[in-house]
């Protein structure tokens, strides 16, 4: 078995912007031995009452690194088998990550206590909790993805929101974990929440004989500025390319400069574009030195389905943007028939010799001016909704090429009408 392990993160534009600590970590970890690899990023939350957060992801990655490595060493001194991390051996390990953060944090707080100026920007309530020693891991509060492959076992273990996704040999890229439902209705559940074990599905976790020959985790950074088809085609692009970039000497289970250079280009490029978001992005994986990542497939029908959805949906869209043109256009000329009905009738005046201040036409010239004005404004309404149009349509095509790749990689016809 050999594996590659790889890890990045980087400072989102806009915790640049504002002077702020970047709140995403990664790590992962290959043991010495080639036994096992893993691989881990945390998400601190950005929240006023959680302004240590940068270190709670720090601690987060440290604490599942250590924790699997202690886990892993005893698994192969006992001899072990997948068999043996029985569903009590997993809470076990889950429990461990968890006391191991805890304390993490709880040192930190006593060599470094809240301080006046972390505390200014607190409500009274908030300030009076933590005053009060309550509450303080949350102060440090992150998510948590982490996952592990050994010669018989996969192992992966979510708290919170991001993208986890896993390549198997057959081809097939799919998420291993269920969702968490509190990170569709409320916040994401967090390495400080006190019901991670009470609650279902706050912390999720897989023990798994089917090994992945690759598998990834993201911070909702890049996850945000991706769908999931999107993000399996980044996946397969990325360590596609990691593998084209492989030392011709000696495979290792580090990436080598080159490497490591480009996967730090491409979490710089999220963090920088980010969709908007402009958020910190993380990413961590490990892949198959072996095996090379098969191509994004869908079955058939979810293609064609696809192709026609979106073919649909761009036609819409032409039709909608065609209307709001359309309209925009009968506005400007109606704007400005009206201008040159009253620039004729002011010509008319001057003609005639009159003074327009004096024979009170004041008011039709300042209508004229306003008419003007009103014209320029509608123009760069369209100019807009035109550049908009194509951005669009250009979106469109691309999704509606990607799906057609699709089509014709499960053998099918991509039919144009």
């Amino acid at each position: 078995m050999s594996y590659k392990t790889f890890d990045s993160y980087s400072k989102g534009y806009s915790h640049i912007k504002n002077g702020t600590d970047c709140e995403d970590f990664a790590a992962s970890y290959a043991d010495p031995e080639g036994r096992y690899y893993i691989s881990v990023i945390c998400d601190g939350h950005s929240d006023n009452n959680c302004f240590r957060s940068s270190k709670g992801a720090r601690f987060g990655c440290e604490s599942a690194v250590e924790t699997l490595t202690r886990f892993f060493d005893l698994y192969y001194e006992d001899n072990a088998t997948i068999d043996l991390i029985t569903p009590e051996a997993e809470l076990r390990l889950k429990r461990s990550l968890k006391q191991c953060w805890d304390d993490k944090v709880l040192a930190d707080i006593r060599s470094n206590p809240i301080t006046e100026a972390e505390k200014e920007p607190l409500s009274e309530r908030v300030r009076s909790i933590y005053e009060a020693g309550r509450g303080l891991l949350n102060i440090y509060g992150a998510t948590l993805l982490a996952v592990a492959v050994c010669g018989d076992a996969f192992i992966a273990l979510h708290i919170g929101d991001g993208v986890m996704l896993c390549v198997d040999q057959d081809g097939t890229y799919y998420e291993p974990l269920p969702d968490d439902e509190k990170s569709e209705t409320g916040s994401p559940a967090s390495l400080c929440d006190s019901d991670l074990f009470s609650r279902n599905n706050a912390f999720r976790s897989l023990v798994s004989p089917t090994i992945p020959i690759a598998v990834v985790v993201s911070s909702d950074g890049i996850g945000d500025c991706l769908d999931q088809l999107d993000f399996m085609e980044f996946t397969y692009n990325l360590i596609s390319k990691l593998k084209t970039m492989e030392s011709e000497t000696v495979v290792t289970s580090k990436l080598n400069n080159n490497q490591k250079g480009y996967l730090d280009s491409c979490t710089a490029y999220y963090s920088a574009k980010g969709n908007g978001v402009e958020d910190d992005c993380s990413i961590s994986g490990i892949y198959s030195n072996e095996d090379n990542v098969p191509e994004v497939k869908v079955p058939l029908s979810d293609a064609e389905k696809m192709w026609s959805a979106m073919t649909a949906e761009r036609t819409g869209f032409i039709e909608d943007y065609e209307k709001r043109k359309s309209d925009v256009i009968s506005n400007i000329n109606a704007e400005l028939n009206d201008s040159l009905r009253l620039g004729l009738n002011i010509i008319d005046s001057l003609r005639l010799g009159l003074n327009i201040i004096e024979s009170r036409k004041l008011p039709m010239l300042d209508s004229w001016i306003e008419k003007k004005k009103k014209v320029g404004e509608l123009k760069k309404v369209l100019y807009n909704i035109d550049h908009n149009e194509n951005n669009k349509i250009l979106y469109y095509d691309q999704k509606l090429e990607q799906y057609a790749k699709y089509i014709r990689r499960a053998n099918g016809v991509v039919c144009v009408d």
